[in-house]
Formats: C-alpha cells, sequence, structure tokens
C-alpha cells in the first residue's frame, strides 16, 4: 500500500509499505521509528492509503483509496500483530538461517506495530468503465455505502 501523512507544516509525505488486515477492518503495518511516516504521525494521524496491484492496465485498474488515522499498535498485542502479519507474507515464518529473510526479521523486530482505522473507503474498478467507483463510511453500526 502508499500511505500518505502530512508534517506538521501540513506538507504530504507518501510511503510504500507492506500491509496486513488487522480485525477485519482496519490495517496492519510495521515500521521503524525513525521514518518520516512516522514522524508524520506523530505531527498528525489522520492519513490517506492507496491499494492496487502494480503493472495494471488503466482499463483494468483496479484498486482502493481510503482515509483513516493511524495510531500505534495498543501493548500486548505484538504476538497478534505478529501472526496476521506473517499469515500474509508465509516468507517470514522461514527464517533460515541468514540471508535476507534473517536479516528482515531481525529489523521488524526492532520495529514498531501501527494500525490504519480506515473511516472512509473507495473501491475503483475501470474494468466496469473508465472511473467506475464505489465509497462507504464507517458509521456507528458498521460500514454504510456513499456511493
Amino acid at each position: 500500500m502508499t500511505l500518505t501523512t502530512v508534517n506538521a507544516q501540513g506538507m504530504p509525505a507518501a510511503a510504500p509499505l507492506f500491509y496486513a488486515l488487522w480485525r477485519d477492518e482496519d490495517l496492519l503495518f510495521v515500521s521503524e521509528e525513525s521514518t518520516e511516516h512516522v514522524r508524520n504521525l506523530r505531527a498528525c494521524p489522520q492519513v490517506a492509503v492507496a491499494i492496487y496491484k502494480d503493472g495494471q492496465a488503466w482499463t483494468s485498474l483496479r484498486g482502493v483509496q481510503a482515509r483513516g488515522r493511524s495510531q500505534p499498535l495498543p501493548p500486548g498485542q505484538e504476538e497478534a500483530a505478529w501472526h496476521v502479519y506473517s499469515e500474509r507474507f508465509p516468507f517470514l515464518r522461514r527464517e533460515q538461517g541468514g540471508g535476507e529473510t534473517a536479516v528482515l526479521i531481525r529489523a521488524l523486530a526492532r520495529a514498531r506495530w501501527y494500525i490504519v482505522h480506515l473511516d472512509w473507503v473507495r473501491l475503483i474498478d475501470n474494468a466496469r468503465g473508465f472511473g467506475w467507483k464505489a465509497e462507504w463510511r464507517r458509521a456507528a453500526q458498521g460500514w454504510e455505502r456513499v456511493r
């Protein structure tokens, strides 16, 4: 996904990140505390997200745009987060004595987990017609379609 954040001066920044679905409605990612997007989250937790498959033709472009707010994962949920994340990215469960995977696993162990609590989602599907969209927003009783 591409996560867009804003710093304290109102300047936007975009970061490509791997993510997993967290508790069926939110997104989970892991990142170093020193990154620009994490520093921006401290100043402004409001975020925008784009999720799409690389290499799509514009006539069949399909993806998701979303908005919400991001926050660190509450303490005590790290093991559950690792389980969800490693289910999405199974190669993380196979530490094979060295190599790039082992280096990544050690780096992730030093990083922090974050949640993106979504409050608005737009599906775009050009295969249904150029500019086709459907939108939902989170309401008290769940998601409601608004378009």
